[in-house]
């Protein structure tokens, strides 16, 4: 059965055929929640520039952001350790129409709790460009795991 959210301590206890013992305990918190993130874009010149924050109180403390066209080719990737980060794409703000990338973006949070977010035609979906100003649009996510 799936525990509730909160603080637990866990204790293992090790013991061989000799009658020698020893134990440990932790304590830990459980959240079983997906960690989530904004991403905006907007244009700066030529050049796009992706700004992503976590949505959620809980760190995060590893990100993977791989862009790939339509023909499976991988265009590029990025990664780090935490949010908020501002992230120049190396596309020209000239082919957001033409373009149909896809992203996949993994992150992972400081409880251990990750999640993978596919978008299709992610320039297509998320940069709305007018006047300087940048749209803004949460991730959904597709797929959760929560490894513990």
């Amino acid at each position: 059965l799936r525990a509730d959210s909160g603080i637990y301590y866990i204790c293992l206890k090790l013991w061989d055929r000799a009658g020698n013992s020893s134990q440990v305990a932790k304590k830990v918190f459980l959240l079983p929640a997906k960690p989530e993130v904004n991403i905006s874009l907007h244009a700066k010149g030529k050049d796009i520039i992706a700004i992503m924050r976590s949505k959620d109180k809980v760190p995060v403390t590893a990100w993977r952001m791989e862009l790939w066209s339509k023909d499976d080719e991988l265009l590029n990737t990025f990664s780090g350790g935490s949010l908020p980060v501002k992230i120049r794409l190396p596309i020209f703000a000239s082919l957001v129409d033409k373009s149909k990338i896809d992203c996949v973006l993994s992150v992972r949070d400081s409880l251990g709790s990750k999640s993978v977010h596919h978008i299709n035609d992610f320039l297509a979906n998320i940069v709305t460009v007018t006047h300087g100003k940048a749209g803004k649009k949460a991730v959904s996510d597709s797929a959760w795991h929560a490894d513990f």
